[in-house]
């Protein structure tokens, strides 16, 4: 696993970040399947975390996350996803959401 951090966004602002898996992957082993996103708080309250990504998907050796909304904390995002030999790979972000 490894765990990156995004740039703080407005939580006025919808937009999509990435993490790439491309490190990750074995020689020919692309990503697969439906991948997953788990949202906790790291810093500050927020009853509903999970609202925070609202999509994700797969581009390439890149797993998408479509984020919106949030509340002034900082938040861990994790996307999960599974490989073409059957391998299940995580990484993880973290991202503040502050208002301008």
């Amino acid at each position: 696993m490894s765990i990156g951090t995004w740039a703080k966004k407005d939580p006025a602002e919808v937009d999509t970040r990435a993490l790439d898996f491309r490190l990750l992957l074995e020689a020919g082993e692309t990503l697969t399947g439906t991948p997953t996103a788990t949202v906790t708080v790291i810093a500050g309250v927020d009853a509903n975390p999970s609202a925070l990504v609202t999509a994700v998907a797969i581009v390439g050796t890149e797993v998408r996350a479509r984020v919106a909304g949030g509340v002034g904390a900082t938040y861990k995002i994790k996307l999960t996803t599974t490989t073409s030999t059957g391998r299940t790979l995580v990484s993880c972000a973290a991202m503040a959401v502050e208002a301008c």
